[in-house]
């Protein structure tokens, strides 16, 4: 567990790591998505952060 200044730090940090995670790979599909979750001290989730590929076809295909 990570402890931040504020919720600010704590988005930051988790775009970073989110960015990292996806050095490894991207989503393939929609339904695959990868997120960071980040909680208060309560263990109550604040916010949540998902990197999700999505693919959109042209009305010609």
């Amino acid at each position: 567990m990570f402890q931040f200044a504020d919720l600010e730090a704590a988005l930051d940090e988790a775009r970073k790591v989110l960015a990292e995670m996806a050095l490894d790979g991207i989503p393939t599909a929609e339904d695959q998505p990868i997120w960071i979750e980040i909680f208060d001290e309560n263990l109550h989730r604040v916010a949540k952060l998902v990197l999700q590929l999505k693919v959109e076809y042209g009305s010609g295909r």
